[in-house]
């Protein structure tokens, strides 16, 4: 919903005669898409640098198991709400609310 908003946000802004649907929609594509197959990876990247293979072969001293837990425990909250502040900053010059406020405050042409 919020990458039809930009589109529609970019036509009445620039006065557009068509939307730009596709190059929104791609854009993001071309982005989410690879950041998608990328991240596993470098979350498997991180954990084996503190010893993530060790611990799966069983050769990690118990003492670093504690470490590894503690930076799986740190991906698994921080990572996604690292995540969630960027995508806000990013999206949050655009909002749906001037969308609906301006249906609601148009006259009914119907009579």
């Amino acid at each position: 919903m919020p990458l039809a908003d930009i589109a529609d946000n970019d036509k009445k802004t620039y006065k557009r005669k068509h939307p730009i649907s596709s190059m929104v929609f791609g854009t993001n594509a071309v982005i989410v898409k690879p950041a998608q197959s990328v991240a596993p990876m470098i979350v498997v990247a991180i954990l084996n640098h503190y010893g993530y293979e060790q611990l799966k072969s069983g050769l990690l001293p118990s003492s670093d198991v504690e470490l590894i837990k503690d930076i799986m425990f740190k991906m698994l909250c921080f990572f996604p709400i690292l995540l969630a502040i960027i995508q806000f900053c990013a999206w949050s010059q655009f909002t749906i609310r001037h969308k609906t406020m301006e249906k609601e405050t148009e006259p009914d042409h119907a009579l």
